[in-house]
């Protein structure tokens, strides 16, 4: 209980410390206030897309390099239910978790699990493989033409204190913020998110009290596999995705990872944040074209200035 009252503090200030700070900057420049609000809103979506990855490399000490095109499949799978049905992307997230879960599940078992125990770049080079695999197939059924969801509301916004937010971006933000609190529940309070944190710790000890191990590779590369997708039918709603964008959002994924420098989700949304401001306010100095490269570039000078990241330790 103690430990988890001080958690509740250091949330609390940490919240009171970002209330405070954006009022302050309410008052010194409202238009960096709006671009600075805009990063905070996409960067619980990048914590969000980091968490996946971030689990299954916790777990399974894999970079699966096929975590962003999963993501861009999770976006089709919206784009796709809202264009033929009707079905509105927040709600359809619903439908697209299980999809990706058991896809996630099915290459873990019939594939990645063959290649789990090799050498360590041999699991890499089949997750390249199979992002390439899936931008083809992404590319022969949808072509390469760029989608993106124009919803009903997609103009709305949320007036508060006289500023303006977008409403997609904000439901956006919350549901993210949703998904990882369900994931942190998931690993924390259940027997099997402490069987998956018991196998990443020690996965010879795991076996030796009872654990299936392998299963539960095959639950975490699933559950990494449904938060990409959750994430790829937020990101639908906010950016255009076409099929080679999985890259570009598996670096953000490890940008905000490097710069968390751990895989705990309070680490991670605080990173995701960070990345998010950095972004937005570089874009608005130098251009939004190059919002990629300012994550790519985060991503090159946290390795070589930080690389134990803002909450890992070294050694």
């Amino acid at each position: 209980m103690d430990i988890l009252w001080q958690r509740l503090i250091k949330s609390l200030l940490i919240a009171v410390t970002v209330v405070v700070a954006l009022v302050i900057l309410y008052f010194v420049a409202l238009d960096y206030l709006y671009v600075v609000l805009g990063g905070v809103l996409v960067g619980g979506l990048y914590a969000l897309a980091a968490l996946g990855l971030a689990l299954v490399f916790g777990v399974m000490k894999i970079l699966n390099l096929a975590h962003g095109s999963m993501m861009v499949l999770g976006a089709y799978l919206s784009f796709w239910f809202f264009t033929l049905y009707g079905i509105d992307p927040f709600i359809s997230v619903v439908l697209v978790i299980p999809i990706l879960f058991l896809l996630g599940f099915a290459i873990e078992y019939f594939l990645m699990d063959k290649v789990a125990t090799l050498t360590a770049h041999q699991p890499v080079l089949v997750a390249f493989g199979l992002m390439v695999v899936l931008e083809s197939l992404f590319m022969l059924l949808w072509t390469a033409d760029p989608r993106g969801l124009v919803l009903p509301y997609s103009g709305a916004r949320l007036t508060v204190g006289g500023l303006h937010i977008s409403l997609t971006r904000f439901v956006a933000c919350v549901l993210s913020v949703v998904g990882l609190v369900c994931l942190a529940i998931i690993m924390n309070r259940t027997l099997i998110g402490r069987a998956i944190q018991a196998v990443s710790q020690d996965f010879k000890a795991a076996c030796f009290v009872g654990i299936n191990a392998r299963r539960m590779y095959q639950l975490a590369f699933g559950i990494g596999a449904a938060f990409a997708g959750f994430a790829g039918s937020l990101i639908s709603v906010i950016y255009a995705f076409e099929p080679t964008s999985g890259l570009a959002f598996v670096i953000k994924a490890l940008a905000v990872i490097v710069l968390a420098g751990s895989g705990r989700i309070s680490g991670l949304i605080i990173a995701g944040v960070v990345l998010g401001i950095i972004e937005s306010v570089g874009a608005m100095i130098i251009g939004g074209g190059f919002k990629d490269a300012i994550s790519f570039a985060v991503f090159l000078l946290v390795l070589l200035l930080k690389p134990e990241g803002l909450f890992g330790r070294r050694g």
